[in-house]
């Protein structure tokens, strides 16, 4: 910042991304200028009552301190995107744990990030553009809805993808150019 002069400025992320980038707002609110999000993971209800979650949830604690070696086991599964081409991205991408079981350690990690988040959305104060769809197989649509309800923001706009859009809202063919316009159309209008 010191060196570009900037001042503030816009943060974007995608599901875990856009969680992220909400917990910056939130830590530092005079940096950040406004916030667009596709899909955040910010509320992850669906996920803690899914299957054995309320059981793993309950132990992992105890279980991950008094042994740590499980926090590398492969336990959690991880649903694949029933997009094609958006799934073979996502493997063939090296930076991405792409594997059907996430591993113990960083899976419990991002709940405890999220189940602490939800809970201090109204620290978030920023402006913000949430884009999700409702038909989100990874993120569930109630995350972006908790944001919105949540959230001290006095500049908010939630926009629901358009019918049968998935997770990747900012890639996928048909929401590319619908979210390239409702991102321009937001920021220029906060310029």
């Amino acid at each position: 910042r010191s060196i570009h002069g900037i001042k503030s400025v816009f943060l974007s992320g995608l599901s875990m991304g856009g969680g992220v980038c909400v917990g910056a707002a939130m830590k530092d609110p005079a940096l950040i200028k406004g916030l667009v999000l596709g899909a955040p993971m910010v509320s992850i209800e669906q996920v803690k009552n899914d299957g054995l979650n309320p059981l793993l949830i309950a132990i992992a604690p105890v279980l991950l301190r008094r042994c740590p070696c499980v926090a590398r086991w492969r336990l959690v599964a991880f649903k694949k995107n029933p997009d094609a081409l958006l799934r073979k991205s996502f493997e063939e991408d090296d930076l991405t744990e792409s594997a059907s079981m996430m591993l113990a350690g960083p899976a419990f990690a991002c709940l405890l990030y999220c189940d602490e988040l939800v809970t201090r959305l109204h620290e978030l104060s920023v402006p913000f553009l949430t884009l999700h769809s409702k038909t989100d197989e990874f993120v569930d649509f109630v995350s972006s809805t908790t944001l919105v309800e949540r959230s001290a923001s006095k500049d908010m706009t939630l926009l629901e993808a358009p019918e049968g859009a998935g997770h990747g809202i900012f890639n996928e063919d048909m929401t590319r150019v619908w979210a390239q316009h409702a991102i321009l159309d937001w920021l220029q209008a906060r310029a």
